[in-house]
């Protein structure tokens, strides 16, 4: 697992510091950057992939001693690791800007979003490959952008319950989401392997 990761990472360190001064920068002067890097952390695995099917990297893995599900789980943790990354440096900006710790009250609820994106879009990716799998991550971030907005209009409406627990509320859903998602991507992996 440790050998898939760090060649993942090496092949996309490039897209990953792109995208950490993206959120520095945006982070300081607003609260886009945040929700820019958020998104763009699906693109990072779906870059991973797409890497991997250019290089033929599939013939090679049967080889090793590697399981389709640690190679899955593998393009997962990236996306995990970059939304983990980003919600730090987003409770880290918004710190140095309220000079006391400060945690975005829509984060809980972005991460899940994103959570939730990555489940649906690497199962697509695995069963259709990355050059469709662009196409179903545009519409995702469509999905993504208007359930974000119709998210912020209910919220404004609702009072009863503070946008975090609701935020907290989604984000232990989509990972539950994710746990089945990660077994679905991998037998759909193994047939297309198959096949």
């Amino acid at each position: 697992m440790k050998g898939i990761l760090l060649k993942d990472l090496l092949c996309i360190r490039k897209n990953i510091w792109v995208c950490v001064f993206i959120i520095a920068v945006f982070g300081l002067f607003s609260d886009n950057g945040v929700v820019f890097a958020l998104f763009y952390s699906i693109m990072l695995p779906v870059n991973a992939i797409a890497l991997d099917e250019r290089s033929r990297f599939e013939r090679l893995l049967p080889a090793l001693p590697v399981s389709s599900l640690t190679y899955v789980l593998s393009k997962y943790l990236i996306a995990y690791g970059f939304i983990a990354l980003t919600a730090v440096l987003s409770i880290a900006l918004r710190t140095v800007k309220m000079h006391a710790f400060a945690v975005p009250e829509e984060l809980p609820a972005l991460m899940a979003l994103c959570l939730l994106a990555t489940a649906i879009t690497l199962v697509l990716i695995f069963r259709f490959g990355v050059e469709k799998g662009r196409m179903i991550y545009m519409v995702s971030v469509v999905v993504q952008a208007g359930l974000l907005g119709a998210l912020g209009a209910i919220m404004e409406e609702q009072t009863l319950i503070p946008l975090p627990v609701i935020g907290w509320i989604a984000f232990a859903l989509a990972a539950a989401v994710n746990v089945g998602s990660v077994f679905a991507a991998r037998n759909v992996y193994e047939n297309r392997l198959l096949a």
